[in-house]
């Protein structure tokens, strides 16, 4: 019996889950499933290995910041209805659903403050991507941190950056004067103000104004 050779520690349940990882699992087809190269519309990260211009005209020429004004000005009902429609899921192990985990903070307020924070520290064992995209695609985290704040109804955006990642909190702050020096649109949803207080782990926080929509 297949149970019987596996590890006598495993519990029952344990065992089971187990067997159907290791022999059922594999020969299941999933007809959906389509592997291979991503299409250039669906690659969310441009410029991962450092190819191009990190800075707001090439992020720009890439996409980065196309109608964002007009996707704040639709409102935190819309957007939430967009993630949730695309099926978007974290990336943590469980796959939660992004657009119902959004909408869970999207509440009537009670005169507390919200505030999304993103924590790019990169403590977890054996990574090595918020420091790539901090460093080569930081537009994309200042404008994600805006959309997600507006569907959130944050006050504000926190970005926790390890202390020792100096050359990818420099081209953050870099990206959000440059944003917050323009005429786009967003530019007043964008905080220049850089809060370099030290905290546990010797790490740094950036800070950006996501809720409130200009015309």
């Amino acid at each position: 019996m297949v149970l019987a050779s596996l590890p006598v520690f495993l519990t029952p349940h344990s065992q089971l889950l187990t067997l159907f990882k290791v022999f059922i699992y594999p020969c299941m087809e999933y007809s959906s499933h389509v592997y291979g190269p991503l299409a250039d519309e669906d690659r969310i990260f441009t410029n991962l290995y450092g190819r191009h211009d990190w800075r707001l005209k090439g992020a720009m020429s890439r996409g980065d910041w196309y109608k964002t004004k007009e996707i704040l000005n639709k409102g935190h009902e819309w957007i939430l209805g967009e993630i949730k429609t695309s099926g978007l899921r974290g990336r943590g192990g469980a796959g939660f659903p992004t657009g119902m985990k959004w909408s869970f903070m999207n509440k009537p307020s009670d005169g507390r403050p919200k505030y999304l924070v993103v924590n790019a520290d990169e403590g977890e064992p054996g990574t090595c991507k918020d420091r790539e995209i901090m460093r080569h695609d930081p537009h994309k985290l200042v404008e994600g941190c805006l959309v997600a704040g507006r569907a959130m109804g944050a006050r504000a955006a926190y970005i926790y950056i390890r202390g020792e990642f100096y050359n990818e909190a420099s081209n953050m702050q870099v990206a959000i004067n440059e944003m917050a020096a323009t005429k786009s649109g967003c530019h007043k949803n964008v905080a220049t103000k850089s809060d370099e207080k030290e905290r546990s782990g010797s790490g740094y926080t950036r800070n950006s104004e996501p809720q409130k929509t200009h015309k």
